[in-house]
């Protein structure tokens, strides 16, 4: 392969994946506003937006000193056209960014991949040094903006006025568990043997106007920490606890509040799935 041969190919991957960086970037910029009204999207995406830029900015700079194109001379094909205008048009929303910066990501990482394989196998030093570390960053954020999805979705939803419509035992009471449920199959399919220390007992997202938990004065944030004075941390736990009583029936819970504070409330079993 001649050097000219060989700096095409590098410098080709490596305007694609500035490209897709560049473009993450802009995405997290334009949406700011609106990403600001969800308090963990927003400090989650201003440590991406700043790790995209710092990104690039490595990235022009090897350009630069190799004399290739810069990403304003040779922008490259955009990968996610309908989905960026989504994102930023009529129909603009917090979750609707997420997923487009998420898909840039994604392809960004898989370029530090290819572009790390290149690197190794080209013997290009400065590639080689940065390609990890990145890939590294680019994939974490992806699985962040993953974490971070359903409990935007479901923002976005209660703020539309759609409630949580389950009638599983949890979600009839007011504790819907349909954001973890969600949750959890992003987090295992991203890290299916993730594991660690986790807060005991379950996370509750605002409950249902009307529900058992909101008569209750439950907030989100707080989390449920017993069923009948057992300790439940899985919506499988809970269920169970739940369904040991008949429809109508009353039941402790035990709600644990910020500062290590928790209080016992009574409600009612008062909906369940359909028997199959």
């Amino acid at each position: 392969m001649s050097d000219t041969a060989r700096q095409d190919i590098l410098d080709m991957v490596a305007r694609d994946v500035l490209s897709a960086e560049i473009r993450a970037e802009a995405l997290l910029g334009r949406g700011r506003g609106l990403l600001r009204e969800h308090p963990a999207a927003d400090s989650a995406m201003e440590r991406v937006r700043a790790m995209a830029a710092t990104h690039a900015t490595t990235l022009r700079g090897y350009l630069a000193g190799r004399g290739g194109a810069s990403i304003s001379d040779s922008p490259g094909p955009h990968p996610f056209p309908q989905r960026d205008e989504e994102a930023v048009g009529r129909q603009l929303s917090a979750s609707s960014i997420l997923l487009a910066v998420a898909a840039h990501l994604a392809l960004a990482a898989f370029g530090y991949g290819e572009l790390f394989a290149l690197a190794l196998r080209l013997f290009e030093p400065p590639l080689r040094k940065v390609c990890p570390g990145h890939l590294k960053d680019c994939a974490g954020a992806a699985r962040e903006i993953s974490a971070l999805l359903p409990t935007v979705v479901a923002w976005e939803l209660t703020r539309s006025g759609l409630e949580c419509h389950c009638i599983c035992p949890m979600c009839g009471i007011g504790a819907c568990g349909c954001v973890a449920v969600s949750a959890e199959a992003l987090r295992s399919a991203w890290v299916p043997d993730a594991g660690g220390a986790q807060e005991p007992g379950f996370a509750l997202q605002t409950p249902r106007p009307g529900s058992e938990l909101a008569r209750a004065g439950v907030k989100s944030g707080e989390r449920l920490l017993e069923v009948d004075g057992v300790p439940v941390a899985s919506i499988g736990e809970i269920q169970t606890a739940i369904r040991k009583h008949s429809l109508g029936q009353e039941l402790s819970l035990r709600i644990g509040q910020q500062g290590g504070r928790s209080r016992e409330i009574r409600v009612r079993h008062v909906s369940d799935l359909p028997a199959v």
